[in-house]
Parts: C-alpha cells; structure tokens; sequence
C-alpha cells in the first residue's frame, strides 16, 4: 500500500518515467497514513505540522537572539555588496590599464640601476665597499706615519751612538717604504696609494738627508761613517737618486762623490770658521807689516787642512774602495773617440785636485805676507809635512807648490825653506834609518 500511495502521489498523472526510489523515513511515514483514517489522518498531520511549526518558532527565536547582531551585520554587508562591486570593477580596470605603464618604469630603474659608474646604486656600492675596507684604508694610510716614525727614531739613535737600534729602526724604514712600493705597483691607478707613496718617498728623502747630515758631521768616525754610506746604499736606488738604473761601479762611484762633496761641505765650514783671522791677514795685505796675522792664519789654516782632508781620504780608501780606480767610459755608437779611448777620473782624482786648489789659492794670496824668515820657515815645513801626510794616501802635492806665485815664494825665501825642510828630513830619515823613498824627502827633492 505504501508503494502503490507513493505512486500515486510522485506520479499523479499515472506515467512511470521516474528512477527515484523511496526512502525508509518515507516508506514508514506512508505506512502510518494508510493505517489511519482520513479523519485521523488530517487531524494527527495538522497537529504535527503545528508543533514542528512551533519548534521551528522557538528554534528561529532561539538563533535570533544569539546571532542578531551577525545577522544584522551580514544584512548590512549584502546591501552595500552591489556597491562595492561596482568600486572592485572600476579599480580592476584602472589596475589593468596601470600595469604595463608599472612595468616600463620597473624596467627603466632596473636598467638605470644596473649601471655601476653613472647609475643610482654605483656611488652606494662604492661607499659600502670602503665602509667594508675601512681599517684596511686606516692601516694604508698610516704607513707614512709609520714610515717616518722608523726614519727619525733610527737618525735619533744614529745620533746618539746606538748604532743596533739605528738598524732595527732603518730597516723597518726600508721594509715599510718597500711594502709601499709593492702596494704602488698593484694599484698604480689609486689615488690613495699614490698619496701614500708621495708621503713614503718624502720620508724616505728625509732620512736620506738625516745621512748626509751624519756625514757632514764635523768630529765623524769611521764606524758612523761606515754605517751612513752602508745605509745610504739601500737608500738611494729607493728614492730613484743619482744611482738609480748605474751599474755596480757608477752606483759606487756616485755615493763616493757625495760622501766627498759633504766632508768637503765640512771641510768650508771649518775652514769659514777662520774668518777673524783671515780679515785681519786681509789688512796686511800689501803694507809692510811682519805678517804676523797672515803667520796665524795660515798656520791654524794648514792645521785644519791636513787633519781634515787625511781623515776625508783615508775613509774614502776604506769606505770604497774602488774609488781610487778610475771609471771607464761607456760604449755606445753614439760617443766621440775620446770618450771611447779615455777613461773618466775617479772621484779620489777630481776630490785630490779640489783640495789642492783651495790650499795653493790660500797659499799663493797670504804666504808671502809673512815678513820673518823664521815664521816662514816653519809655514813651510808645515806644508811640506801636510803633502807628505797626503802622500801616504797618494795625493802628494808637493810638486805643485813649486808653482806657487812669486809673491808667495818671496823671492829666495822659498829656496832657502825648502832646503832647510829637506835637510832636517834627511837629519830624521838618518836618525831613524828611514830610506830616501819616504814620501817626504821624494817631495822635497822634487821642490829642489
């Protein structure tokens, strides 16, 4: 009955063209209508349909109370949804019409920023990498400082006769101004380095004259000369001087020169000293006066003469030794004959001639002052006594001053000196058992 009901009521025009199947809930609630009455049936349905009608009340009062406020708020919400729809559409299609003008200009600061020298991003990557390298930059730049805190802490100590500390601190000078050097040859296009380079060879220059300063020293010794010229060598090609690019022999040719050219600086100075005396031998200057200024002159003149040019040419002799050889002149396709075929003089040659020049220039103006044959006599000796010292270190002189002026030779008071020195030299030479080969009587035999 529950089947046929259920036909009856899915299809009530009596046609069969339906698949669904009646549920149990359905079968049972059919069974229960087809047990009933009509009477029954209507009257337990509108009962049953009134109480679901009333829980359905109390259930939608129920979820009103506890969700009126969403409810009203989603009622809301769906009112201005139409709205704000309207405003999505619009912004979707300002949106599209605003991207491709995006990604031009995304594209255009991509590109601008790539580049490294005139781009936006290239001073900022710049200045990051030296904030990366900052104490490195700091430590570069404070070689010079250091540089020249070893050069003057090692002129201090040379001073003050510390000669081991002098060489710890003058080759940490040297190890630093080469560690410079390398730096300059890696990066020959830094300014910085190129600063610090100018600042390190300054240093360098300044040391250098600190050295030259020790050899113009009046009281120097050979072992601090020693030491300046051994310095000065490591020095020199550093600072690209005069020996920089020379061979072996010119390199030690050329120091020799400047350790000559500043004991001779010392040599003027000492002899400038004498001034006083010498402008008072200049008031006796063609008057009949004794001479007895020139006398004192001339003596303490000739004193500080041998004692100085014996000491320059002695340390010469044992500083360089190969100052006496001369230099051979260099061959090239370029040079005359006699360049070819003359060899140049050493610097112990020219330095011997200087030194002659200013005792004979001395000599010929104020020896012939001296009035008293006695004076005269010892001036003489003096001298003679000075080209013997030198004579030892193969610069006797005394030859030339057999071509001082008449002035200086006074007529036969030279003649008349020079036998007297030669006769107490052949009186000592006897006495002494000393040959005729000794530079003193060779020189007084050539005056003869």
């Amino acid at each position: 009955m529950a089947d046929l009901l259920w036909d009856l009521l899915q299809f009530p025009d009596g046609s069969n063209t339906g698949s669904r199947k009646p549920e149990q809930d359905e079968l049972k609630y059919l069974e229960g209508l087809v047990g009933q009455t009509l009477d029954a049936a209507a009257d337990s349905q509108a009962k049953a349909q009134s109480r679901s009608l009333h829980t359905l009340h109390l259930s939608l009062q129920s979820a009103c109370k506890r969700s009126h406020k969403a409810i009203v708020s989603s009622a809301d919400r769906h009112s201005s949804l139409s709205r704000h729809l309207a405003a999505l559409s619009e912004n979707a299609a300002e949106l599209d019409s605003t991207v491709p003008a995006l990604d031009q200009a995304a594209l255009t600061f991509s590109t601008t920023t790539r580049d490294m020298n005139g781009g936006l991003l290239g001073p900022r990557r710049k200045k990051l990498v030296l904030l990366r390298n900052c104490e490195r930059i700091v430590d570069v730049m404070g070689l010079p400082n250091l540089l020249e805190a070893a050069a003057a802490s090692s002129n201090s100590t040379a001073a003050g006769g510390s000669s081991a500390s002098s060489s710890s601190n003058s080759s940490s000078a040297l190890d630093l101004n080469a560690h410079i050097a390398r730096l300059h040859a890696l990066y020959p296009d830094s300014a910085l380095v190129s600063s610090v380079s100018s600042e390190a060879r300054t240093a360098m220059h300044s040391m250098a004259s600190s050295l030259m300063a020790t050899l113009r020293q009046k009281n120097l010794k050979l072992a601090a000369a020693v030491r300046a010229v051994s310095w000065l060598r490591r020095i020199i090609p550093e600072i690209g001087g005069p020996t920089h690019g020379s061979t072996a022999v010119e390199r030690e040719q050329c120091l020799a020169s400047l350790f000559l050219a500043c004991r001779l600086s010392t040599l003027t100075n000492m002899l400038s000293d004498l001034e006083p005396l010498r402008l008072l031998a200049e008031k006796e200057v063609g008057t009949d006066s004794a001479g007895s200024h020139a006398e004192r002159y001339l003596k303490r003149y000739v004193e500080i003469f041998r004692e100085q040019s014996f000491g320059i040419l002695s340390m010469l002799k044992n500083l360089f030794p190969s100052a006496a050889a001369p230099l051979a002149a260099k061959e090239s396709a370029g040079s005359s004959e006699e360049d070819d075929l003359r060899p140049l003089m050493s610097p112990m040659s020219t330095f011997s001639l200087r030194l002659v020049d200013i005792l004979v220039e001395t000599l010929t103006r104020y020896l012939g002052i001296v009035k008293s044959q006695t004076l005269y006599d010892g001036l003489v000796t003096q001298v003679m006594y000075c080209a013997a010292s030198l004579g030892r270190l193969g610069c006797d002189f005394g030859i030339v001053l057999s071509c001082l002026g008449p002035a200086a030779s006074g007529g036969g008071k030279w003649v008349e000196s020079i036998k007297k020195h030669r006769a107490l030299t052949n009186r000592i030479e006897s006495m002494v058992g000393g040959d005729s080969s000794r530079p003193g009587s060779s020189s007084s035999r050539g005056l003869k």
